[in-house]
C-alpha cells in the first residue's frame, strides 16, 4: 500500500496564515517516532496490514483538521482497504461525517467495514441499499452508516432525521453521497474509490485526516 500528498499544499484551506510544513514526519504504528526515508515525491509507505506499520502524519500538529489537499492511497486487496479503514477510525473524532463515491463494487463498504472494526464493532457490517441506514453502537464511538443509491434527493435523507444523526457525537458515513451534495457541511471528508486493478484501489480522501 502507498499513500502521497504534496507538501507545498499541505495547509491550502487553513486559517491564521499557518505555512505549510516542510516535510512529513512519520510515527510508527506501533507507537514508536521511526521516520523511515521519504521518496522525491514526498510518499512514503502506508503498511496497515503489518505489525511495524507506518502512518503518515502532519510534522506541526496544529495542521490536523486544516488541509484539504486530495491524499491518494493504493491498496492492492480488500485486506489491505479494510484495514485502512481500521487505521482512519483511530484518527476520528466525534461529529466525523465520511461522503464515499465510487462505481459499484469499487470497495465503500468494504472500507466502511474497517473504519467499524476500527471502532471495536464486531457485528457483520453490511451496506444498508434497502433500509438507507444502519446503527452500530457497540463501538467506541456510535457508527451510523448511510446508502444513499435509491433515494432520488437529499429530501429524503432530512425526512428520516439526518439533522438529528448530525448532533450525535458519533462518525457518519454515507455511501453513494454523490446523490445527496447539499446535505453536507464545510468539515465533510470526502472520500472517492476507484479500481485500479482487478483487487487493487486508488483511494482519495479530501478533507480533516
Amino acid at each position: 500500500m502507498s499513500i502521497s500528498r504534496p507538501v507545498a499544499s499541505y495547509a491550502l484551506g487553513c486559517r491564521g496564515g499557518v505555512p505549510p510544513p516542510p516535510a512529513y514526519n512519520a510515527i510508527e504504528g506501533s507507537g514508536g517516532d521511526g521516520t523511515p526515508p521519504l521518496r522525491n515525491d514526498h510518499s512514503v509507505a502506508f503498511r496497515p496490514a503489518l505489525p511495524s506499520r507506518y502512518i503518515i502524519a502532519p510534522v506541526d500538529k496544529q495542521l490536523h483538521n486544516c488541509y484539504n489537499t486530495p491524499m491518494t492511497i493504493i491498496t492492492s486487496s480488500p485486506e489491505e482497504t479494510e484495514a485502512l479503514g481500521r487505521d482512519l477510525a483511530a484518527k476520528m473524532r466525534p461529529g466525523t461525517v465520511l461522503a464515499f463515491s465510487g462505481d459499484l463494487g469499487a470497495g465503500k463498504t468494504t472500507l466502511i467495514r474497517g473504519i467499524a472494526r476500527g471502532l471495536g464493532v464486531s457485528v457483520p457490517v453490511t451496506s444498508p441499499t434497502y433500509t438507507i441506514v444502519n446503527e452500530y453502537d457497540a463501538g467506541t464511538l456510535p457508527l451510523v452508516h448511510f446508502d444513499m443509491y435509491r433515494p432520488g434527493s437529499a429530501d429524503e435523507l432530512f425526512e428520516i432525521g439526518w439533522e438529528d444523526y448530525l448532533a450525535r457525537p458519533g462518525i457518519i458515513a454515507v455511501e453513494w453521497s454523490e446523490n445527496i451534495g447539499e446535505a453536507f457541511g464545510p468539515d465533510t471528508i470526502y472520500i472517492q474509490i476507484e479500481k485500479a486493478g482487478e483487487q487493487s484501489r486508488k483511494i482519495t480522501i479530501t478533507g480533516g485526516f
